[in-house]
C-alpha cells in the first residue's frame, strides 16, 4: 500500500507538471492539480506523512504488529530521540511490561522525560513517584516503581506486590497502613490471593489504624480512577468496598 500510494502521488504530480509546461489539456491539468492538492492537504494535516517518510514511530508500530519487539524498542528509541514525547512514554511502558528480560531501559528516566515535555499520563506517574517517595538510588527502586505504575493501571498482582513493598520497606518507607490498603485493593479487583494478607493485617489493626486505612484507601482509589481517565490503559474503575 505504501508503494501504491507513493506511485500514484508521483504520477499525478508529474502529470500536473507536464500539463503546466505543455498547457494543452486544461481539464487534465485542473483534475491533477485538485487531486495533488487534496493529497498534500491530507498528508500534512494527518499522520499520513509517516507513510511517505520512514518515520520511526510508523516503523515501531509495524514491528509491534509483527511482534518484532527488538525492532519495536529500537524504533521507539529513535522516535524518542527525535523528540516524540508519545514514543518516549510508550518506550517507558515497554520497559514496564518487559521488565523481566529488558533491563537496559530506565522507565523512571523515560517517564520523567515525557512528563517534563508535558505528557499528562507521565506527569501523573511522576507525581505518584514523588508522593510515595520511592528512593531511586535503592536497589529495589526499579521494581517498586514498576509495581506502582501497574498498580495504578488496575493490575491486581502488581497491587499486591506494591503492598509487599510497603510492608517490607523496599525502596519506600515501611508502612503497614499503605501495604494493607493496596493488598485490600488487590482483592477488590479480583486478585483472590491477596485476601489472606488483608485478613491477617486487618485482624491485628487498632481502631486508629483502621481509620487511617479507610482514609488512605479512599485516596488511592481516587488516584487509580484519575489515572484511568487520562491513560489509554483499561484500568479498573474502582469503588470503595
Amino acid at each position: 500500500s505504501r508503494l501504491i500510494f507513493i506511485a500514484l502521488y508521483t504520477f499525478l504530480s508529474v502529470t500536473m507538471l507536464i500539463n503546466v509546461f505543455k498547457n494543452k489539456d486544461r481539464r487534465i491539468y485542473t483534475l491533477s492539480l485538485s487531486i495533488v492538492a487534496l493529497c498534500s492537504l491530507y498528508i500534512f494535516t494527518t499522520n499520513a506523512y509517516r507513510i511517505i517518510i520512514n518515520d520511526p514511530y510508523d516503523m515501531a508500530v509495524k514491528a509491534h504488529i509483527f511482534e518484532r519487539y527488538d525492532r519495536y524498542k529500537y524504533y521507539l528509541s529513535k522516535a524518542s530521540e527525535n523528540g516524540d514525547i508519545g514514543s518516549t512514554y510508550e518506550l517507558a511502558n515497554f520497559a514496564i511490561d518487559h521488565a523481566s528480560f529488558d533491563k537496559d531501559i530506565d522507565p523512571i528516566k523515560l517517564y520523567e522525560k515525557a512528563a517534563n515535555d508535558g505528557h499528562m499520563p507521565a506527569k501523573f506517574i511522576m507525581k505518584m513517584f514523588s508522593k510515595y517517595r520511592i528512593d531511586r538510588d535503592n536497589d529495589n527502586a526499579r521494581y517498586t516503581f514498576i509495581h506502582m505504575v501497574k498498580a495504578h493501571r488496575g493490575d491486581g498482582s502488581s497491587m499486591l506486590n506494591f503492598a509487599f513493598d510497603f510492608l517490607e520497606g523496599k525502596a519506600v518507607e515501611e508502612s503497614k497502613i499503605q501495604g494493607w490498603a493496596w493488598a485490600h485493593l488487590s482483592h477488590v479487583v479480583g486478585y483472590d490471593f491477596a485476601e489472606r494478607y488483608c485478613g491477617a493485617i486487618g485482624n491485628s489493626a487498632s481502631p486508629d489504624e483502621k481509620k487511617m486505612f479507610e482514609s488512605f484507601l479512599s485516596t488511592i482509589i481516587t488516584n487509580v480512577n484519575e489515572f484511568r481517565k487520562i491513560s489509554p490503559f483499561e484500568a479498573a474503575i474502582l469503588k470503595k468496598q
